[in-house]
């Protein structure tokens, strides 16, 4: 049998045993190097082999993961797609380039691979092919949001083998998407049962304990996570969160320093210690983190950078942020309210106005956007459209303290 390198986002990868050929001692030498982590030098060995037997599918199969594993995704597609030229019929390559679509976000390319490797179930070489082909797929199905059709694709992973912790891990990560809590708990801890040092699920389950405002429990979750496997960043970015919420800004910048050590580029820490400054009023401190993190091309620091520009009264910083954000990622709406708000706090109520008009185009319910023009009209003297407004959030939400009290204002005021 063939031997080929597999890459799964949440699975790891499939052994394979072989003969004992030319071609094949080559492409298992190249294997085992693969598997030490020695990408570059199982590039070198694939390479040699491929100089030899260019037309040798499972070479450049192989090849393509390891550039895949060193970042050079041009020359994994390339590899990968001439495996699938050379073995039309090749579940395994396919499987392999949807997976890479994947990681790259490219989800309808990502999509067409899986479902043409199912397609070619019959011909995988290996058993557990067509269940890594269903766990990816039904991976990707979460990440787009469509969860009927991810659950209905775990149960065919599951059909085809269910002892992989990585399966049990996935299925917790889609009932975490669909808010079923429980679920993904039982899951999570389905998958610790089969294996005890799964660190993933750890943090996994530790970051549901923290979305029920289980703190300790998360900690403790998370801290046995790290113990497992020092090197994932999220896990870093979870504890700094837990230690946020329970007001610990010092554990939060231990935390945050402790995990740049090791990734340095991973923007979401700097976000977090960000947010501990905010939270202790010191915005000038808020803006350098929130910086960092738009250097490393999270432009979600843009969007946390607008209220802290307003919090020390640099309207100005406020609406730049905003509109750099809004440049990145065109209308979305939280970008479009942080820059309504600061055309207001700036004091251009009519250019406010005219933003959440914008908002309330796309999203005619959004309570928010309907309470902070309300405001704006309030600003501009305008109180027949304010109260109107006011109603129409008092229609949505007859709890809102904001609306409730500005209508009894209009009312006593100028009614």
């Amino acid at each position: 049998m063939k031997q080929w390198i597999w890459m799964v986002v949440i699975a790891g990868l499939l052994l394979v045993a072989c003969n004992n050929n030319a071609v094949e001692e080559t492409n298992n030498a190249g294997y085992d190097l693969y598997i030490e982590g020695s990408y570059s030098e199982a590039i070198d060995v694939l390479t040699e082999g491929i100089e030899k037997q260019p037309d040798f599918a499972d070479y450049y199969t192989n090849r393509g993961m390891a550039y895949y594993e060193i970042g050079d995704y041009d020359s994994a597609f390339a590899d990968l797609n001439k495996a699938i030229e050379l073995e039309a019929v090749n579940p395994e390559a396919y499987v392999n380039r949807g997976t890479v679509s994947l990681y790259i976000q490219e989800y309808d390319s990502a999509m067409a691979d899986f479902y043409t490797a199912i397609a070619q179930k019959d011909s995988f070489e290996q058993p557990l092919g067509l269940y890594y082909a269903y766990l990816n797929l039904g991976t990707l199905l979460n990440q787009v949001g469509q969860y009927d059709e991810a659950l209905t694709v775990f149960k065919k992973a599951s059909n085809e083998y269910d002892m992989d912790p990585s399966l049990h891990n996935a299925i917790g990560l889609l009932y975490r998407s669909t808010g079923d809590y429980d679920l993904a708990i039982e899951s999570f801890e389905a998958a610790i049962e089969l294996d005890q040092d799964y660190a993933y699920a750890y943090g996994n389950r530790g970051n549901i304990f923290y979305l029920q405002g289980e703190y300790n429990r998360a900690l403790s979750d998370v801290n046995t996570a790290l113990d497992l496997d020092r090197y994932v960043p999220q896990f870093y970015d979870l504890k700094a969160k837990i230690w946020l919420a329970l007001g610990n800004y010092d554990n939060v910048k231990r935390t945050v320093e402790d995990g740049l050590a090791i990734w340095s580029s991973y923007s979401t820490l700097y976000m977090d210690l960000g947010d501990a400054y905010m939270a202790q009023n010191l915005y000038t401190d808020a803006l350098m983190q929130y910086g960092m993190a738009v250097q490393y091309e999270d432009y979600e620091g843009y969007l946390l950078q607008s209220p802290a520009y307003r919090a020390i009264g640099d309207f100005e910083g406020a609406i730049e942020a905003a509109l750099n954000y809004l440049e990145q990622m065109p209308d979305n709406v939280y970008g479009m309210m942080e820059l309504a708000l600061s055309y207001e706090a700036s004091g251009d109520s009519n250019m406010a106005i005219d933003t959440f008009a914008q908002i309330l185009i796309k999203y005619p319910t959004y309570l928010d956007a309907q309470y902070n023009m309300a405001l704006s009209y309030e600003s501009l003297g305008d109180y027949d459209k304010a109260y109107d407004l006011l109603k129409e959030v008092i229609k949505n939400d007859s709890t809102h303290e904001g609306a409730v009290k500005e209508i009894a204002f209009i009312e006593e005021h100028y009614r």
